[in-house]
């Protein structure tokens, strides 16, 4: 337990000087770098301003329910009702009401990604979490004050030994926080182990997630599925059947970055 619970007055003062001496001494011997470079920055788990410059925001015309960048040509002159939609979603539209990610996937943002889920780095997930929480505010069509709780992509239990933690966990546990919105760490769960999605297909993707998940979230609610990735929207897809087959009103997914298609 953290020492300055017990620490009143005078004493919480010399336990946080102690503390920031403490952590001035430790930046010292081990500056802080950059994310993805060498370069020295002000704190731990952030880039330099020349990799800022790097990133790739997702653009002010996307589809709404996949987030998938579209042409500005794709935009309705006047206000319409219905959803900006790619071909995609209108064709085959998704079982999720729509999509927010701040990022667009690149090898800056990746490097950071991969950071979180495989460098044992989680306070990476409040870096993340931060900037999500500020695009939902602004663009999200389904506000965080509609949505019931926030549920995360499972790990299965094996993969989550490995890992120590589940990423998108960490991202779902420090947006909650910021957005104040219920966290259900049980709301989805994994039944099965199931193979890594890399150089997979779309439809082989899909195959390899049938049946892998179990929603214990009550019925008729709103939830965000929280995950780091957007890719082929395979197991978002999936996780959302999930949801909605168990009852769950309405999904929309809330994620740090989109591959854009």
């Amino acid at each position: 337990m953290d020492a300055a619970v017990y620490a009143d007055g005078p004493l919480r003062g010399l336990w946080s000087a102690g503390r920031s001496l403490l952590k001035a001494s430790f930046d010292e011997l081990l500056p802080p770098t950059c994310l993805t470079c060498d370069q020295r920055t002000t704190q731990a788990g952030c880039f330099c301003s020349q990799c800022w410059k790097e990133i790739d925001f997702t653009p002010a015309c996307v589809c709404q329910q996949c987030s998938c960048p579209m042409p500005a040509s794709s935009v309705p002159k006047s206000p319409t009702p219905y959803p900006i939609q790619c071909l995609q979603c209108l064709l085959k539209p998704p079982p999720f009401a729509e999509t927010v990610a701040p990022f667009l996937y690149n090898q800056r943002i990746a490097k950071a990604i991969l950071a979180l889920k495989y460098g044992d780095q989680p306070p990476l997930a409040t870096q993340f979490a931060e900037h999500m929480a500020r695009r939902i505010t602004a663009t999200a069509a389904v506000p965080p004050s509609e949505i019931d709780a926030l549920v995360a992509v499972p790990l299965h239990w094996r993969r989550l030994l490995g890992r120590k933690y589940n990423q998108s966990a960490e991202i779902a546990r420090s947006l909650a926080a910021r957005l104040d919105i219920p966290f259900a760490p049980k709301g989805l769960t994994r039944t099965r182990a199931t193979q890594v999605h890399r150089r997979m297909s779309a439809t082989r993707r899909y195959q390899n997630l049938r049946g892998a998940f179990h929603c214990a979230v009550p019925p008729g609610k709103t939830v965000a599925l929280i995950d780091d990735v957007m890719t082929s929207g395979a197991t978002l897809q999936t996780c959302a059947r999930a949801l909605r087959k168990a009852g769950v009103q309405r999904v929309v997914v809330w994620v740090v970055a989109r591959v854009g298609i």
